[in-house]
């Protein structure tokens, strides 16, 4: 004769079910807000390294205006002295200054990209 269990039996499993149930909740919570966790330690990481490079780049862009001005300076302490075509050379230095050290947005973008799917 099959006999079915006890209250206190059937209690004891349901009990222990939930225990179960309640101890993965708390572990799935947990690897949840380590994974946030993570998550935010990496974007706070990119954006501080956004804001270290855009500054080292307005440094090289001030820098190479400032060489830019300097030699556009110079041609034109020559074009005093005489020589008419000091103008042309001045605007056209300036430029070969400023695109020495300027590098295009587009080139940093693409690989910022690259480097942070790796990262993943």
């Amino acid at each position: 004769m099959a006999q079915g269990i006890s209250a206190e039996e059937a209690r004891r499993r349901a009990e222990a079910r939930f225990q179960k149930i309640s101890q993965r909740e708390q572990e799935a919570a947990a690897a949840l807000a380590a994974e946030e966790a993570r998550k935010k330690a990496v974007a706070d990481k990119i954006e501080r390294l956004r804001g270290l490079r855009l500054a080292k780049e307005a440094e090289e862009q001030a820098e190479a205006e400032r060489a830019a001005q300097a030699i556009a300076e110079k041609i034109a302490s020559g074009a005093a002295a005489g020589d008419g075509k000091a103008s042309g050379k001045a605007a056209r230095a300036s430029k070969a200054a400023a695109a020495k050290t300027a590098r295009p947005a587009t080139a940093r973008a693409g690989a910022g990209r690259k480097r942070k799917a790796e990262a993943l």
